[in-house]
């Protein structure tokens, strides 16, 4: 590995990062100022916890880039789109998330 270029702990440290910076306010706005009652203009922070929530997805992108340019982001982006599951695996992950959420309302 060539000296600067990017490591697991880049990807860790950028992933924490992005996630608890995006994240972070929301949640302490939410639990310490308001003590879980949301007022309406804490709405307005819900789009940067959302992006919060993709900040590993983002970490893995630009770690690649950096490490092996654009043909490694392409072959990642890529490998997302490789499906060899057997067609059961399809009805689990269609029928089980509603499911779980169903119980939650007995």
């Amino acid at each position: 590995m060539k000296p600067g270029t990017p490591t697991l702990r880049s990807f860790v440290f950028l992933a924490y990062g992005l996630t608890w910076v995006l994240l972070g306010p929301w949640f302490y706005v939410l639990n310490v100022v308001h003590q879980g009652q949301v007022p309406s203009w804490l709405w307005a922070l819900a789009p940067l916890a959302f992006l919060g929530g993709w900040g590993p997805s983002v970490a893995a992108l630009i770690v690649t880039a950096r490490a092996g340019g654009r043909s490694a982001v392409r072959r990642l982006v890529g490998s997302l789109a490789i499906w060899r599951v057997p067609m059961g695996w399809y009805l689990v992950t269609l029928t089980l998330p509603p499911l779980a959420g169903a119980s939650c309302w007995r």
